[in-house]
């Protein structure tokens, strides 16, 4: 009777850490709430200078997917972010990885070589120095919806959820017109 118990408490056991496992790698931050100002200034993983301001400027809305090479949910998502980057430029939007720990070149190579094994192209940046409180989260992946002055226009998508980027994409563009 006891193995009737102890198997099944095991596979839900098992798919609760699976659950987390896929949803996103965390601490314990909070998120910052909509209307929060974003601001900084780092290099994209080729060493070239990137300024927010300058950044944010050239889109409606800018989508900020913060990153871990270390991060198996973030590696899993980042084919389907390649495809959405197109989808977002379409829309006016860009699409940016922030990569939370390329701080040393080699971490760097591997970001770069994770992204290139998939397709993606779209702009990621080294994580600024201070980007635990500029891109405040409990976790990674976790995505940012910034306007052009690079305010957050909605809450930040805690995990590795593609369908709800699109959706708070959509409410972002309502909130900018």
């Amino acid at each position: 009777m006891k193995k009737l118990i102890v198997i099944p408490l095991a596979l839900v056991l098992a798919l609760l850490l699976l659950i987390g496992a896929l949803a996103g790698c965390g601490g314990d931050a909070e998120l910052p709430e909509p209307g929060t100002m974003v601001a900084f200034e780092t290099t994209d993983l080729d060493g070239n200078p990137v300024s927010s301001e300058a950044l944010f400027a050239e889109s409606k809305v800018t989508v900020i997917n913060l990153w871990a090479t270390w991060c198996p949910p973030c590696k899993n998502e980042l084919p389907e972010l390649a495809a959405m980057a197109e989808e977002f430029e379409a829309q006016g939007c860009r699409l940016v990885g922030v990569c939370y720990d390329a701080t040393d070149p080699e971490t760097v190579a591997e970001a770069q070589s994770l992204l290139a094994e998939v397709g993606a192209d779209y702009l990621n940046l080294v994580a600024p120095e201070n980007v635990d409180s500029i891109l405040s989260t409990p976790g990674v992946p976790t995505t940012f919806f910034v306007d052009k002055d690079g305010k957050m226009l909605v809450e930040p998508v805690l995990g590795a959820y593609p369908d709800d980027y699109r959706e708070s994409l959509a409410q972002a563009l309502e909130l900018v017109g």
